[in-house]
């Protein structure tokens, strides 16, 4: 039975939510109908409450192919080289895209439920610097089963070739960051989620949605040349949250802003429009501890997903370096001269 996302949005109805972090939850005759209040997995494996959905219709989400600019634009990513796309290579009809829209309730994810009892991923900060550090690989949760296998049903859409294996990075970003005197654009690499995997933009590397476009697994992930890494809604982190009051952090970007869950000061689900061009806001968060008032991000269920620009100034724009991350990101590609988003 193909996996799937199963639409259960009534509006103003108390969430009933499982949650897990990609191990069967539930078995089918068990799963949230739509008086629970809930989006689920056809296996039980993930289970998205309503609360964290809100008004939002994920049934039809603004399809985000080709939205890119050459400057801060709200609903666009502020795309460092739009030159360095490249080409579509294939003409595959996806049952879940609707000319200018998609359906999230009817994407197929990848299957499996990998453990990494590898993983590594610290975080400390140390005076004004705050160090992230990992093999790219998610602490405490499971991917998919990649290369996708011919009996996956995802296999029928675009599978993906490539082995999840470790990148090791480090990074050092300002703990305390600051809102630069402009914003500047981004080109692949926007931060790292709190269970140390990669988040890249929302672009695949042809310009297209990746939500919509790639086949990813159940927390939204899958792996390229360069590691495994996600581009819009980590889904398993969201189990995380008590689903009420303002989300709690999900990652952090590469000007050390921190990327914030779907739901704003009291408990409201945000939206696109209601940020600013960078895909931000300034509202009450906890941070390093405590409650701040400050800038973030806000990752949406609309594209751009997370970071459309820069609001502070990153330390580079790419995780992983050839010759190794450089303290002070020096191995980055300088301001406005990002290499091609990474699918």
């Amino acid at each position: 039975m193909r996996k799937r996302l199963l639409a259960a949005l009534a509006v103003g109805i108390a969430a009933v939510a499982l949650a897990s972090t990609g191990t069967a939850a539930a078995p089918p005759a068990s799963r949230p109908t739509a008086s629970g209040g809930s989006v689920s997995l056809d296996n039980g494996q993930i289970t998205i409450r309503k609360a964290d959905v809100g008004n939002v219709d994920v049934t039809s989400l603004p399809l985000g192919d080709q939205q890119f600019s050459s400057s801060p634009t709200n609903g666009k990513i502020d795309l460092c080289n739009s030159s360095s796309l490249q080409p579509a290579n294939d003409n595959s009809t996806l049952p879940w895209v609707h000319g200018s829209t998609w359906d999230l309730t009817a994407k197929v994810f990848v299957s499996g439920s990998v453990s990494w009892p590898n993983a590594t991923f610290a975080n400390q900060v140390r005076g004004g610097v705050r160090s992230l550090s990992g093999n790219d690989l998610p602490v405490g949760g499971t991917t998919g089963t990649f290369p996708v296998t011919a009996s996956d049903p995802a296999h029928a859409y675009r599978p993906d070739p490539s082995r999840i294996t470790t990148s090791s990075f480090t990074l050092l970003l300002p703990a305390s960051p600051k809102v630069a005197s402009s914003p500047s654009c981004v080109g692949g690499d926007v931060g790292v989620t709190t269970d140390g995997v990669a988040l890249l933009d929302g672009f695949d590397a042809n310009g297209r949605d990746a939500a919509a476009q790639e086949v990813q697994d159940a927390c939204g992930g899958h792996p390229n040349q360069a590691g495994y890494h996600r581009h819009a809604m980590p889904f398993c982190l969201l189990s995380n949250d008590t689903g009420t009051g303002h989300s709690p952090l999900l990652g952090y970007a590469l000007d050390g802003f921190g990327i914030y869950g779907p739901r704003g000061d009291h408990g409201k689900v945000l939206t696109t429009a209601n940020l600013d061009a960078c895909h931000g806001t300034t509202d009450t968060v906890t941070w390093n501890g405590k409650k701040v008032h400050m800038y973030h991000y806000v990752m949406t269920w609309q594209f751009p997903y997370s970071v459309g620009c820069f609001r502070g100034t990153p330390v580079t724009r790419m995780i992983f370096s050839p010759g190794g991350q450089q303290p002070n990101g020096s191995e980055g590609p300088p301001a406005g001269s990002a290499g091609p988003p990474a699918s």
